[in-house]
C-alpha cells in the first residue's frame, strides 16, 4: 500500500534530519551535539563505515535541496544552499577511491564551489542532484587544463581509419612492460590523474577496500 501525501512528507523529513545530524555528528563530534558516549542511535563506533557505505547507495540519496531546507531551517536561514554539500564532502571523505587525502587548497576550492552557488540548479555546474552526485562532482574536479593535441590532417581514408583504430587501442599492463614501459606511483589525490612521459606512465594508487566494488557500481548507476 502506497504512503499518502502526508505520510510521503513526514518520511522525507524524518530521514533529511537524521542524514543532517549524522553529518553535522561526524564533523563537528556527537559530543558536541548534545549526545552521550552511549547514545542509542550515535553510539556507531567501529560501524560508521558501513553506514556511510550504505548511505552512498543510489537508492538511499535525498533531494539535496531538501536537505538545504531542511538545514536552512535549523540554522535561521531558510535561503542558504551549498552547506549540505560540504558536510557530505567530509562525511564521505573516507570512500574516496585514493590513498592520498585532499589538500587543504583543493579541499577549500572544492567546498567553495558548492558552497557559494548563488542558485540552485540540479543541471548546472554548480548544483548537485543528492549527495551522490556531490560525491561524484568531487571526483571530477577539474584539475589543470590538458594541452590540446594538434592533428596533422590527413585526406587518405585508409590514414584516418588507421589513425582511429590506433586512438583506440589500448594495450595492456604486460603488453606495455614488455615494450620497456615502465610504472611508477604518482603522488596525487585525483585518481584519474595520469601523465607519460620519457616511457614511464605515471599513475595514482587506487585504494581497494570491502566498499569499493558498491561504490563504483553506485556511481555507474547514477551516471
Amino acid at each position: 500500500m502506497g504512503l499518502s501525501s502526508n505520510e510521503f512528507v513526514e518520511m522525507m523529513v524524518l530521514d533529511g534530519c537524521f542524514v543532517l545530524e549524522l553529518f553535522r555528528g561526524v564533523g563537528e563530534g556527537f559530543k558536541q551535539l548534545g549526545y552521550p558516549r552511549n547514545d542509542p542511535i550515535f553510539a556507531m563506533r567501529g560501524t560508521m563505515h558501513s553506514i556511510q557505505r550504505d548511505m552512498i547507495m543510489l537508492e538511499n540519496q535525498l533531494p539535496l535541496f531538501i536537505l538545504d531546507r531542511l538545514l536552512g531551517l535549523q540554522s535561521g536561514d531558510p535561503e542558504q544552499k551549498g552547506l549540505v554539500a560540504k558536510l557530505a564532502l567530509r562525511f564521505y571523505d573516507p570512500l574516496m577511491p585514493t590513498d592520498e587525502p585532499l589538500t587543504k587548497s583543493d579541499r577549500n576550492k572544492l567546498e567553495s564551489s558548492l558552497v557559494y552557488a548563488t542558485t540552485f540548479d540540479p543541471l548546472s555546474e554548480q548544483g548537485g542532484l543528492h549527495c551522490l552526485d556531490v560525491f561524484r562532482r568531487s571526483l571530477l574536479r577539474t584539475g589543470l587544463q590538458a594541452v590540446p593535441r594538434v592533428w596533422i590532417k590527413r585526406w587518405s581514408h585508409s590514414n584516418r581509419v588507421a589513425d582511429k583504430r590506433r586512438q583506440q587501442l589500448i594495450h595492456c599492463v604486460l603488453e606495455l612492460r614488455e615494450a620497456g614501459i615502465k610504472f611508477k606511483k604518482r603522488k596525487t589525490d585525483r585518481f584519474w590523474d595520469v601523465k607519460f612521459e620519457n616511457g614511464i606512465l605515471k599513475i595514482p594508487r587506487l585504494l581497494i577496500h570491502d566498499g569499493t566494488k558498491s561504490l563504483f557500481l553506485n556511481l555507474i548507476a547514477f551516471e
